[in-house]
């Protein structure tokens, strides 16, 4: 009679802290989900988080290999510091002579041609724009970078971006602001050439992890 009665009452209920669980759990799943979420974004840099409109970037697992070394190298490999400038060597490949040529004639450009008020100019602008860079990358990279390769190659080509452009168009100032950025992005390419060149690779800065990025990250032309 005893076991036809427990017969009767069926399987035996599951305890109400078992119950529970699986009706938790798939929230539990949804607020972790939130919560990295929520981390991402604050963990992102400062334009990109607040204007990611302008800072159009790839998704990481579409970056190239090429293009992820790069972007690491530049922006995430430690070498060593000159005050706030990071500092990259001439490498010793077989192009090693050549490259420590280009450099010698570079400086030599500087050092021979320019007007010493020219020198003082330009030393005036690469500082300037170290300190602008470093400040830039921050809220674009989330860390403060710029290179004694970038302050070098503003030495040599700023007295075309800023003096020469400025005396050939200084008549004509809607030309000399519409076309200020092609400007720019000639600037940017002629100076990734030069420090590949030296260095066998763009050590100053890549735009190669943007959707709207150009000439092997040289330019950005915006969306």
């Amino acid at each position: 009679d005893t076991w036809r009665d427990l017969a009767h009452l069926g399987p035996r209920p599951e305890a109400p802290w078992l119950q529970s669980v699986p009706h938790h759990e798939p929230q539990l799943q949804s607020s972790n989900r939130t919560h990295r979420n929520q981390d991402k974004i604050m963990n992102q840099p400062l334009f990109l988080k607040f204007f990611p409109a302008f800072f159009p970037k790839k998704a990481a697992h579409t970056l190239t290999k090429h293009e992820a070394e790069e972007v690491k190298y530049v922006y995430r490999t430690r070498r060593p510091k000159l005050l706030h400038l990071t500092v990259d060597a001439i490498p010793h490949d077989k192009h090693y002579p050549k490259r420590v040529g280009m450099a010698a004639m570079l400086a030599a450009v500087w050092l021979v041609l320019y007007p010493w008020k020219l020198k003082l100019m330009t030393i005036m602008a690469a500082t300037a724009y170290s300190f602008t860079e470093s400040m830039f990358t921050f809220g674009e990279r989330g860390a403060p970078y710029t290179s004694v390769a970038q302050y070098w190659a503003n030495l040599i080509y700023s007295p075309i971006l800023l003096v020469a452009y400025g005396r050939y168009l200084r008549d004509h100032h809607v030309l000399y602001v519409f076309l200020f950025p092609a400007n720019v992005w000639v600037l940017e390419v002629i100076v990734q050439a030069l420090i590949t060149a030296v260095h066998g690779r763009n050590v100053a800065w890549t735009y190669l992890d943007y959707t709207d990025s150009y000439f092997d990250g040289a330019i950005r032309i915006g969306q």
